[in-house]
């Protein structure tokens, strides 16, 4: 006889005791009865039992008896196992156990080859029946005989190991199944990932009191879910990380995929699931943005019907937000294996800043053909955001060799070289336009036939009213020839690098030797000397760019006017020297003199502005007004002053007297500083009369003086006289704080109240304290900024782009107008007008005189009203002097007129008068 105690760490009913031999194969059955036995309290049974070396029948008896427990809550069971089996009794037994042997023996067949591992598990001891393939599942090769459930535990991962306890105790406690997925560290310590179900056995008072369950080996599984989740979750951010909305339906129309560039272009609700609900929530219309687009022809539904889209655009309309939509799609069907439809794909991206800049940039085109068709000596042509070509002048035809319709389309690396293209060249070329607003052209192109050249010029980006870049225009020039010459030792040493012209050591030493031939020949030798007329005012309005493009127009037209035998050269800034050569007279000196004024005299067209600017030359002859080059560019220098004191565009003759003219000049220097100190100016007005009222709208204020030597002088000089002495500055805020005063004591006295204009230079726009100045006068005189109107020229309002001076925003923040003067003259600033603050446009009086007979005239001021009306831009015409003028200003939009037909301009006593009086002119007026 022997005593066994079972003893359980879950909640059972009671513990139980028995005698008798069994065996592990009884033990379940023995287990079982007791637990009927905890019911009835009295067990008797009969089972093989013995060691492991024998078999004997015995007769198992148990009662339950109260344990040890100082509550009651637990029992013992007690009994006694004797032989007591008849042999048939055994052999039926045998009989059974054999069948129950078979059917186990199929079951773990059937379950191992499904890689399916069984477990049983008694809830009071804890001790666990595990199958082979469980086994070898936790990474034993053999059988194990010593599982319990703390063994078990000991191989769950230590991050899982809680949780899955919890779950075996929630399980027995609740009384229901068991599932879990957890981790395992296997016998040879790798880990794997199992999947467990689990069942309870009760006994007849419904208490738990076996487990019995499987496991599976799941790793397999868990890796490609995981793999799965991975592609889904990255499919997912690609989707998400695309520009493009994405859109995908099934063939019933309900939406399966959206993405999120989807739901924020058309600002999709997650309720909307359906075609239905897009139609409903917007309103599809055709690219025109007009026509309705019927349901047939969308996109997803022409896909849905088996029509594949490229790039095709509508228009959407949101009914709530009342927003328009450009967007391309390119959309296709979705087909299962046997090509039938499921379903369609939609790809879109929005376009309508792409379509309205190409909107903005055709109507940019027709004003910018207009400008560059006639030009063949550049190439021109606008490209789009992107870097395509949008439009092609005859220039670039001729130096790109591409016809407009070969070019336009294309992409700008067309012209560039291999190496260039690889190297990102374009790409970077446009990045840079984009953060400064220009880059420099001077590199290698191609053309058409493959040949290189070397492209001078600027690619300039074209900005919307937002500063947004919408396009570029890009402006070049072959200047093969040039750069050739440059990488020449030789050339680069002996002449100048922009022009190609001889430098100054070059030239000396040709002017020796021409000096040399002339006293061999018995000939003369004539030195012209010349600069540019406004060329500093050209430089720093337009750019130092379009000065070097104005040196080389005028090295080229210089070098046409003269023979081979005669040198042309450069000797630094704007100043340019001839050598002519074998003369036999002075008039034909002369004669070449009078024919290079009149060449520079004409226009130039430098990056699409037409700039004037003319020359002042002077002469020296050898041997007659000096025996030396040293001399002789000293002489020709004096005579070139001479040409600039009467009145510039002019040339000149050396004559001894000019020597007594540097005299004169440190006079009139000292006379200036003498009428600041002194305050010998005062200022004078002319009225400005309104064309529909004929009744004073404004004043332009002059500047006069009372010195006796500066009287004798045009005020035109007196102004360029402090300029070039640096006394401009000075005289201007005395202009300015005087005329403020005049204004405010008018106003005071009970006069009408008018705007008065002040004209600027240069050199005080681009003073840094300029605005300093403006605010100060206004302050001092306590003048309401409205009335007070600062003039410059077209080239300052250049200035102020190209010095990316905020000087006119500044200005117009003070609250006082600003007003460009002598417009149409030269510099023809269109594109300025829109991004500066520009209130007036002032009509130089050369363009009012020969009206209304002279019809080029009449055209240039007709379109400059029409310009500035669409911009809203007031017009002002200066020089009116007679009635025809008047009548034809009248009969445009033309606003205001100003001229000796109304009045001259006159001091400020007399010009009170006359606003007491209000009248202008008795002949026109009244």
């Amino acid at each position: 006889m022997r005593q066994t105690e079972y003893h359980s760490g879950w909640p059972v009913p009671a513990s139980v005791q028995f005698t008798g031999a069994h065996t592990p194969v009884d033990e379940n059955v023995v287990s079982r009865r007791v637990q009927r036995v905890m019911e009835k309290s009295t067990l008797k049974a009969e089972q093989p039992g013995g060691n492991a070396t024998s078999r004997d029948n015995v007769s198992t008896n148990g009662a339950v008896r109260p344990g040890a427990s100082s509550e009651g809550a637990s029992s013992q069971m007690v009994g006694q196992t004797a032989d007591t089996a008849a042999p048939e009794v055994a052999a039926a037994e045998c009989s059974v156990l054999e069948a129950l042997k078979n059917s186990e023996e199929r079951q773990r067949f059937s379950l191992e080859a499904g890689g399916i591992g069984v477990w049983d598990m008694d809830l009071i001891t804890r001790r666990m029946w595990n199958s082979a393939l469980h086994d070898r599942i936790f990474g034993y090769r053999t059988p194990q005989s010593e599982w319990t459930y703390d063994r078990f535990l000991s191989h769950i991962h230590p991050q899982d190991r809680d949780r899955i306890a919890e779950q075996f105790e929630k399980a027995i406690r609740s009384a229901g199944g068991l599932d879990f997925e957890c981790r395992i560290q296997r016998a040879g310590g790798t880990i794997r990932w199992i999947a467990g179900h689990g069942r309870l056995m009760h006994d007849a008072a419904g208490n738990p009191v076996r487990m019995h369950g499987t496991i599976s080996d799941i790793s397999d599984q868990v890796r490609m879910k995981e793999s799965l989740q991975q592609q889904t979750g990255l499919f997912q951010m690609v989707l998400n990380s695309m520009s493009e909305g994405v859109i995908a339906c099934n063939e019933k129309g309900d939406l399966i995929l959206i993405n999120k560039s989807a739901k924020q272009a058309l600002a999709l609700d997650d309720d909307i699931t359906s075609l239905a609900g897009l139609t409903a929530n917007y309103e599809w219309l055709m690219p025109d943005g007009l026509n309705p687009c019927p349901v047939e022809q969308r996109p997803l539904e022409r896909a849905l019907a088996g029509e594949r889209l490229t790039d095709f655009e509508v228009t959407i309309r949101s009914n709530s937000r009342k927003v328009d939509l450009a967007i391309s799609s390119s959309s296709s069907p979705l087909t299962d294996g046997g090509g039938n439809i499921v379903g369609a794909l939609n790809v879109f991206r929005d376009v309508t800043e792409s379509r309205r800049a190409q909107n903005e940039l055709r109507s940019a085109e027709q004003h910018f053909r207009l400008l560059v068709e006639g030009t063949t000596d550049y190439a021109i042509f606008m490209l789009d955001a992107a870097g395509f070509v949008v439009s092609w002048n005859p220039g670039a035809q001729r130096i790109l060799g591409y016809e407009e319709r070969e070019a336009v389309g294309r992409h700008m690396s067309l012209f560039y070289t291999a190496e260039d293209i690889r190297k990102g060249e374009p790409q970077r070329k446009l990045a840079q336009t984009v953060e400064e607003g220009r880059a420099e052209e001077d590199a290698w192109r191609v053309r058409k036939d493959g040949q290189r050249f070397w492209s001078t010029g600027v690619l300039d980006a074209l900005h919307d009213e937002n500063g947004i870049v919408r396009g570029f225009v890009e402006i070049m020039r072959d200047n093969t020839e040039r750069r050739l010459a440059e990488e020449n030792t030789f050339f680069l040493a002996n002449h100048d690098a922009l022009t190609g012209l001889p430098n100054r050591a070059r030239f000396l030493e040709r002017l020796d030797e021409a000096l040399m031939n002339a006293d061999r020949d018995e000939t003369q030798v004539a030195v012209l000397l010349l600069d540019l007329d406004r060329f500093k005012l050209i430089n720093d309005t337009l750019g130092h760019h379009v000065g070097d493009q104005l040196l080389k127009k005028v090295a080229h037209r210089l070098t046409r006017c003269v023979r081979e035998t005669d040198t042309v050269a450069r000797l630094g800034g704007d100043e340019f020297v001839i050598i002519l050569t074998r003369l036999k007279d002075v008039a034909s000196v002369e004669a070449l003199a009078s024919k290079i004024v009149q060449e520079m005299a004409r226009p130039y067209h430098v990056n699409r502005q037409e700039v004037r600017s003319g020359t002042s030359l002077g002469v020296a002859i050898y041997r007659r007004d000096g025996n030396d080059p040293g001399e002789l560019l000293q002489k020709a220098d004096l005579a070139m002053y001479r040409a600039k004191a009467s009145g510039r565009n002019h040339y000149r003759i050396f004559a001894p007297s000019m020597l007594t003219e540097v005299q004169t000049r440190r006079e009139q220097e000292d006379s200036l500083r003498h009428a600041l100190e002194h305050h010998e100016f005062e200022l004078a007005f002319q009225p400005q009369i309104d064309l529909d009222s004929l009744r004073l709208s404004g004043a332009e204020v002059l500047l006069r003086s009372t010195n006796r030597v500066l009287q004798t002088i045009p005020t035109s000089k007196v102004i360029s006289l402090a300029e070039e002495t640096g006394l401009i500055i000075p005289l201007g805020e005395w202009v300015l704080g005087e005329t403020c005063r005049q204004l405010k004591h008018w106003q005071a006295i009970g006069l009408p109240e008018f705007k008065v204009a002040v004209n600027f230079s240069s050199t005080h726009l681009l003073a840094p304290d300029f605005v300093s100045t403006v605010r100060r006068a206004l302050l001092d005189s306590g003048l309401d900024p409205r009335f007070l109107e600062l003039e410059v020229t077209e080239g300052l309002l250049v200035a102020a782009s190209e010095a990316n001076n905020q000087v006119m925003t500044s200005l117009k923040e003070l609250g006082v107008s600003i007003s460009v003067d002598d417009f149409g003259t030269g510099f023809s600033a269109l594109s300025y007008l829109k991004n500066f603050p520009v209130d007036v446009l002032k009509l130089d009086e050369s363009l009012v005189r020969h009206l209304p007979t002279d019809l080029d005239d009449v055209a240039i001021v007709s379109a400059i009203i029409r310009l500035a009306l669409d911009l809203n831009i007031k017009v002002i015409a200066e020089g009116v002097e007679t009635a025809d003028q008047l009548a034809y200003l009248r009969s445009t939009d033309c606003n205001t007129a100003q001229g000796f037909l109304f009045s001259p301009a006159v001091r400020p006593d007399k010009f009170e008068v006359l606003l007491m009086k209000e009248k202008w002119s008795a002949t026109v007026l009244h």
